[in-house]
């Protein structure tokens, strides 16, 4: 099964530095408040805390090989879940045959999932150290692709070469097309992943499809990189972009050549669809916001032909059942969301949840898309209820198993725009318990821990986030968090002990919303 989602690129600086607020360069200086903070200054120092912890709304399109099934009853079952009757049922099985490396694998996964890394290792290890082509039927090419999945997990580069002996030996072996061009497509090595599915799209006459979305993902996100390099060093082009048709800027003539070369193919056809609907998605990336802080929609007439083209399409496909119910709900909403029709998107993503086909959910097939476009939705509306009511229908739906630790992040930021303090600690502690190392979440926590008035907490949570720093943006985040204390606590000092240490770190005029602090708060007189 074939999973993809619309990826933005960023280039992020890890620091392995914790953030030290000893003195620098202000032992030859002093640091001193403006003016006294009035009540409208601590509110918007308040303010800008809390904008810290604004997490992203995005609107994620997702498809998969169970997307192009006309029923349920014909998709692929979902994966066994990684939980306690897995793990006995593995452990039974190495226990009875220690040598099989499969046996290994599947207990390195179980343990890799719920971020048991060093049993993971082990296991992994285990089976790398037993695997012999004995246990894959003499099949030299599921041979190295087993390999190459454990060494790539294990972040041995040793993998990718392992997968190349697989594709060479087999252009069509299932476990490398799984896994291989997906990984390719991580690393941003797009036209090595466009290659390996060429080569399985001229060699695979039964199963096209699965080559055929890899294939066109690797060509969409090699268009999509290209430009948003360009547009980091010219904002002129997103103009250029937004004024484009969708179909110019991507190579639809290669993707077409398959389309053709599969005419018969009923979900090579259908996946044509999607990659338009995906295109034509990734396009609002050039778009501007209206003044309400809503997309300004500005697709071309030859893009909105296009929209309302694929409306119809998947309207007839409804009705003839030619495209599962819920593939086709799910499409129709993110077309009318395009088309600008809100409240005709809610309607369609809210029936595609409930006709959710659940014996097939998997980690690469399932709603998660769907609340994602209600959220946006509701975020763009600026409808509390619907935001809340799908929020919580979203995690109560989560399988058992691996939480998703960002919807309770998420509950937790709304909570905190409405001033319940209470609640939103609730739910960060429980996104805390999820996933314990997350800096972010650990600075909410700080910051809610000091609303409460229990400042000890406060610092414990502040510390701990500071261990656990690993961007550029959160080493800012938590700078620009702890500037806050200081101004609000009047110690104008240790605000400069803060902001020189960032400006060393980082360099000059690399943190605006530092920057504006010290030049609404402090002042600086230099020693004589």
């Amino acid at each position: 099964m074939i999973h993809f989602l619309t990826l933005i690129f960023m280039n992020k600086t890890l620091l392995f530095l914790l953030l030290c607020f000893a003195s620098t360069s202000t032992f030859s200086q002093t640091c001193e408040l403006k003016h006294t903070l009035s009540s409208d200054d601590r509110k918007e120092l308040l303010n800008t805390i809390k904008e810290l912890f604004a997490l992203p709304m995005s609107m994620d399109y997702t498809f998969s090989t169970n997307d192009l099934c006309a029923t349920s009853d014909k998709m692929n079952k979902p994966p066994e879940a990684f939980d306690q009757h897995y793990l006995e049922k593995h452990e039974k099985l190495l226990q009875a045959e220690p040598a099989n490396p499969i046996y290994a694998k599947a207990l390195g996964d179980y343990y890799n999932f719920n971020e048991q890394y060093l049993l993971a290792k082990g296991y992994y290890e285990m089976a790398l150290k037993h695997t012999d082509i004995s246990y894959f039927k003499k099949d030299s090419s599921s041979y190295y692709s087993f390999r190459g999945q454990v060494h790539y997990t294990l972040e041995d580069s040793i993998g990718l070469q392992e997968f190349d002996k697989a594709v060479a030996i087999n252009a069509t072996d299932s476990m490398a097309l799984t896994n291989y061009p997906t990984i390719l497509l991580g690393l941003g090595q797009f036209d090595k992943a466009k290659l390996v599915c060429e080569n399985a799209l001229k060699k695979s006459e039964k199963y096209p499809s699965g080559p055929y979305i890899l294939f066109a993902m690797a060509e969409i996100l090699r268009q999509n990189y290209q430009n948003q390099l360009k547009v980091t060093t010219d904002s002129t082009l997103n103009k250029v972009y937004r004024d484009e048709d969708y179909n110019k800027g991507i190579d639809f003539a290669a993707i077409d050549d398959y389309t053709n070369r599969f005419a018969k193919d009923k979900k090579v056809q259908q996946a044509r669809r999607m990659v338009d609907v995906l295109v034509l998605m990734s396009k609002m990336q050039y778009f501007t916001q209206n003044e309400d802080g809503t997309i300004k929609f500005s697709y071309t007439s030859n893009d909105l032909i296009a929209l309302k083209a694929l409306d119809n399409w998947f309207e007839k496909s409804l009705k003839t059942k030619s495209v599962n119910a819920f593939t086709a709900y799910k499409n129709l909403g993110y077309i009318q969301f395009m088309l600008n029709g809100e409240d005709k998107a809610i309607s369609f993503f809210s029936k595609a949840i409930e006709v959710f086909p659940i014996n097939k959910r998997g980690p690469l097939f399932n709603e998660t898309d769907v609340y994602s476009g209600l959220l946006y939705i509701a975020s763009q509306k600026k409808d509390k209820t619907l935001f809340k009511n799908t929020l919580l229908a979203k995690i109560k739906a989560e399988p058992a198993g691996k939480k998703n630790f960002r919807d309770y992040k998420l509950m937790a930021e709304m909570y905190l725009k409405e001033d319940s303090i209470n609640q939103a600690m609730d739910w960060a502690v429980k996104a805390k318990a999820i996933y314990p190392s997350d800096c972010e979440t650990l600075m909410l926590l700080s910051y809610l821990s000091q609303e409460q008035g229990y400042g000890m907490l406060s610092d414990s949570y502040f510390e701990e986030a500071n261990k656990h720093i690993s961007t550029s943006d959160e080493f800012i985040n938590l700078s620009v968090l702890i500037m806050c204390y200081r101004l609000l606590n009047g110690s104008a000092y240790e605000f400069c002990s803060v902001y020189d240490n960032v400006e060393s770190q980082l360099g000059k005029g690399n943190c605006t919303r530092c920057d504006v602090l010290k030049e609404k708060y402090v002042e600086v007189i230099l020693a004589k």
